[in-house]
């Protein structure tokens, strides 16, 4: 799928099977856990004779009484099955559903809506009617979960946090850069155009016809194609071809996405958020590019999630992009540490953009060990920013990806196999997080689980972390 790389080879290993006809779990595999499956029920009754009968079945279940405490339950708990009630306070079943839908846990778990009334469900949700025969109620849920669905499955695969950091400092941003000189022909110039562009979308007057919008984004993406001949074949290639990529790309692109937006001109908040956060990118690219406004980016000042993600709120016409954050405290503590975040944050999720087969991607961002899944505090208050981008590809691209990482997805980084581009996008983000936690190689980066990426049935997951302050 990349851009970065990807991995679909077919449906993958199932977690679980479904077995005996009556409804019970049979485990394959005996390390494997039992399938999660998530009840939501108002009638107390009701949500214990759920959970006690689908218990003593081979489930595990957590039950609950409020539709939005299941949402916020979803990232943690990771349910391979959803039941859920018709009628309940403050939000229906379908309601709850399409919330369900949005997430990216939610996105292709199956559902099945137990009610007492004819509540209009969405399509694709099996009804039972109340009051339901257990045998019933068994014989459905083992049919739903005969096949593995992949996002729950993917994500508790990740690795446990927290992760060994092994840097004795904090990684402050920086070394990943280039001085202007180094780049050839006309891109030095053109770079420093661009930031002074860029300056002027961050803080000068908004643009609010169609007209000046659409010729802002004609320089931008000009100005950007120069930055084509600033590579040339020596010792230094490969560092000003990654440079270079996220120079045009990164942040930028949805800068350009926004500026195309026939919504964009009613809020220019996005696009001022963007414009700042490229700017900061390529100061950190460019080292002499502005060294008075890179010596403040070096400075102690606390980012939180929201300074991530401030940018992101308009993406790109025909995307829609559900982002779920079940944190929100402090990600770096500099405006050169959030660069480099940003640059492994933007580059998975232009991939996603770029590759997506329904024009849906989804963004999940916790702080792990959670805190359903904290180890004691004896053992360590260290926490990891996990972030996840979530999209579905087309199965063309699979099989081809498929044969790419046939012998893992490092070996596919460092090759800079790509579909559809430079293949470069992961190895920086590889590169980045490999700086954060102080490790000796991206092929350690990527086969430890810092960051990587997985594909199940239809779905592509890739993630980073990051450690938090």
């Amino acid at each position: 799928m990349p851009e970065e790389p990807g991995l679909r080879p077919g449906r993958g290993r199932p977690v679980f099977r479904i077995l005996r006809p009556g409804g019970h779990v049979t485990n394959q595999d005996q390390t494997s856990p039992p399938p999660r499956v998530l009840v939501v029920d108002d009638e107390a009754g009701i949500r214990h004779f759920f959970a006690a009968a689908l218990g003593r079945a081979g489930y595990a279940v957590e039950a609950v009484g409020e539709p939005r405490v299941a949402l916020a339950r979803l990232m943690d708990y990771a349910p391979d099955l959803v039941i859920t009630d018709g009628q309940m306070p403050g939000m229906s079943g379908p309601e709850f559903v399409r919330e369900l839908r949005k997430h990216p846990v939610g996105r292709s778990v199956p559902v099945v809506a137990v009610s007492g009334t004819d509540t209009p469900f969405p399509a694709g949700i099996l009804r039972l009617q109340k009051p339901v025969l257990l045998p019933e109620l068994l014989r459905v849920v083992a049919m739903h979960l005969a096949e593995p669905r992949p996002a729950p499955a993917l994500l508790r695969e990740l690795p446990a946090c927290p992760l060994p950091l092994r840097r004795q400092a904090r990684y402050g941003g920086g070394g990943h850069g280039l001085r202007a000189d180094e780049l050839q022909g006309e891109a030095a110039q053109a770079v420093r155009r661009l930031y002074d562009l860029l300056g002027c979308l961050e803080s000068g007057p908004p643009l609010l016809s169609p007209e000046a919008r659409g010729d802002a984004a004609t320089q931008v993406t000009t100005l950007a194609r120069a930055f084509g001949a600033a590579v040339a074949e020596g010792p230094r290639e490969l560092e000003q071809r990654k440079v270079v990529h996220d120079l045009r790309g990164a942040s930028l692109m949805l800068l350009v996405a926004e500026l195309e937006s026939p919504e964009g001109a009613r809020d220019d908040m996005a696009l001022r958020l963007l414009a700042r956060a490229h700017r900061k990118q390529m100061r950190s690219l460019v080292e002499d590019l502005d060294p008075a406004g890179q010596e403040r980016d070096r400075q102690f000042r606390e980012h939180t999630v929201q300074h991530l993600l401030g940018g992101v709120v308009g993406v790109s016409p025909g995307l829609t992009l559900h982002t779920w954050a079940s944190y929100d405290g402090p990600v770096s503590e500099s405006c050169l540490e959030l660069s480099a975040l940003e640059r492994a944050f933007y580059n998975l999720l232009n991939n996603a953009i770029r590759h997506t087969a329904d024009g849906t991607v989804s963004v999940m961002l916790t702080a792990e060990p959670s805190a359903l899944r904290a180890p004691p505090p004896e053992v360590t208050s260290r926490r990891d920013l996990r972030i996840c981008f979530v999209n579905r590809v087309e199965r063309e691209h699979a099989a081809v990806l498929a044969k790419a990482t046939a012998h893992g997805a490092a070996a596919m980084v460092l090759a800079g196999f790509s579909t559809t581009a430079s293949g470069l996008g992961l190895r920086v983000c590889a590169e980045l997080v490999q700086e954060a936690y102080g490790l000796d190689s991206v092929r350690t980066c990527i086969e430890q689980g810092y960051c990587g990426v997985r594909v199940c049935g239809d779905e592509f997951l890739a993630w980073l972390h990051w450690p938090l302050p």
